[in-house]
């Protein structure tokens, strides 16, 4: 599921985990952050769909200068960092 192109890759790691939990997952060792991080996106992750989300996160995301990533879920592509699931 493509989540956008971000301007760094920490943005990106966001994006990813935000996927990532709304799909369910709450295990800290399968996110890029602590779950703990996300508890204001918890409610709004649980009324929309992975769908909606995805395309919440790319109207979101912005291309810049291509970087490496030490991220989850988190590739460096050509004007920026892309989050996929």
């Amino acid at each position: 599921v493509f989540l956008g192109s971000f301007d760094n890759s920490h943005s990106a790691a966001r994006a990813y985990d935000l996927g990532r939990i709304s799909l369910g997952c709450r295990d800290d060792e399968e996110l890029n952050f602590p779950v703990t991080h996300y508890t204001d996106d918890l409610q709004m992750l649980e009324e929309l769909s992975i769908e909606e989300i995805a395309e919440m996160l790319v109207e979101a995301s912005q291309n810049t200068e291509r970087r490496t990533s030490r991220f989850r879920g988190v590739v460096a592509r050509e004007g920026g960092f892309e989050a996929r699931l």
